[in-house]
């Protein structure tokens, strides 16, 4: 039947492998996009459709470690925490941080 509720949880360091690991090319800190593009996906599958009693989440905690931007960053976070009491899909936040060429 598969799980009822799942959460992504973005990889964190500190502790002195991760940032191993990424001197050795075995590791890429994960990016606020890669999060918010996960979400999205994980929300669009059609099995996730499907069984309305599943839920997903995304793991906010220390979310800010992760921000390139200071004017989009917690607008992002406030959307994904909206994605996680909702369980849907919203629209994304634009910025001129996240347009190429600007």
């Amino acid at each position: 039947a598969g799980a009822s509720c799942s959460a992504i949880i973005p990889t964190r360091g500190g502790n002195g492998l991760m940032e191993q690991f990424a001197a050795q090319g075995q590791f890429s800190p994960p990016t606020l996009a890669m999060l918010e593009d996960s979400f999205a996906a994980s929300l669009a599958l059609p099995e996730f459709k499907k069984a309305h009693s599943s839920r997903i989440f995304v793991d906010l905690w220390d979310l800010e470690n992760l921000y390139t931007c200071s004017r989009c960053g917690p607008q992002r976070k406030e959307r994904l925490h909206q994605m996680n009491h909702q369980q849907q899909l919203l629209p994304e936040i634009s910025c001129r941080c996240l347009t190429p060429d600007s």
